[in-house]
């Protein structure tokens, strides 16, 4: 096992992930935070408007704070937001 400088037991990206068997991940959020995450409120044509001319566009996701468990190992506060890149309105790929 490796510690952190704290002397804490800390776990490598190798230890979490590795290739010898299926992974267990839990995600476990608010119901207001998930909406964030589902429905986010950008809009596309905002990217395309006369001031982004001047200014990047604001970022199209929101991080939202979470728990995540991996194999039964807890992360209590990790920032996750969605990834996909899907403005559609009428259908989410999240659900």
């Amino acid at each position: 096992m490796r510690y952190d400088s704290s002397g804490n037991e800390a776990l490598a990206t190798d230890d979490l992930f590795s290739t010898n068997w299926v992974i267990d991940v839990k995600t476990t959020l608010q119901p207001t935070d998930w909406d964030t995450i589902r429905f986010p409120s950008w809009d596309f044509s905002g990217a395309l408007s006369e001031s982004s001319q001047y200014a990047p566009p604001d970022h199209p996701y929101t991080y939202v704070q979470a728990s995540v468990f991996i194999d039964g190992v807890e992360f209590p506060r990790v920032g996750i937001r969605k990834k996909v890149h899907w403005f559609a309105k009428s259908h989410s790929p999240i659900s």
